[in-house]
């Protein structure tokens, strides 16, 4: 997952066409939250999309009588075995949550592996580390102000980046994916900080050419990695 960099659909509103440019620019993974879930079958019919689709849990409690929060996701038309991941709310479900999701969504298939989670303090990365092991990818926020969580008045910045790299030398700990009102200037400021790749929302999707704009931001990422390393 080293100079990865992710899409994060929010939103019903990005067509499929739009993510098929951000994906011919660089895009590595399309993650798709629960107020896109009903365009995943659409996603899903692009090869070169598909390849790249996670599905990210709902973070909200299931509904009275559901078994778990997998039972939100059991409405849709998922692909089987489509990648997983957690918000922090969820990590601690670990592997119980697993072998919920191979029932609930649909019986009989292989179990949906959980490759991400989100993290927002070091406590969190410490559950997650701990409960999911085999984990692939950790996003890291927030980075900076963004329309995305505007219930947050201060974010945890690029500082986090760093005391959770400090914390990669007590017990390993997988690539760290940015996350959070992320521009391509910022790009410079958390590589140094210790960011292994970036998510995005608004700097890709919304742009006016959103291969054009992934393709900067790929090359921007994997110039500063290099750097980094030199």
């Amino acid at each position: 997952m080293q100079g990865t960099l992710h899409v994060v659909l929010n939103t019903m509103s990005i067509p499929a066409a739009r993510v098929a440019r951000c994906v011919a620019g660089g895009v590595d993974c399309v993650h798709v939250m629960r107020p896109a879930f009903d365009r995943l079958p659409e996603l899903a019919g692009h090869p070169e999309i598909a390849r790249r689709l996670v599905v990210h849990a709902p973070s909200e409690q299931p509904k009275l009588g559901a078994v778990s929060p997998m039972d939100t996701l059991s409405q849709f038309v998922l692909p089987n075995t489509l990648p997983l991941h957690l918000p922090p709310e969820r990590v601690q479900e670990g592997n119980k949550f697993l072998n919920t999701a191979a029932t609930t969504v649909s019986a009989g298939t292989p179990h949906h592996r959980v490759i991400g989670a989100t993290c927002h303090s070091l406590d969190e990365v410490s559950a997650a580390v701990r409960v999911l092991p085999s984990l692939e990818y950790l996003f890291i926020g927030t980075m900076y102000p963004t329309p995305s969580h505007p219930e947050k008045p201060t974010v945890e910045g690029p500082a986090l980046l760093k005391d959770v790299r400090g914390f990669a030398a007590t017990m390993p700990i997988p690539p760290l994916i940015a996350i959070g009102g992320i521009e391509l200037r910022h790009i410079k400021e958390l590589v140094e900080a210790g960011a292994d790749g970036i998510a995005v929302i608004r700097s890709i999707l919304h742009a006016d050419d959103p291969q054009d704009a992934a393709l900067s931001m790929k090359k921007e990422i994997m110039r500063r990695l290099e750097a980094v390393a030199a």
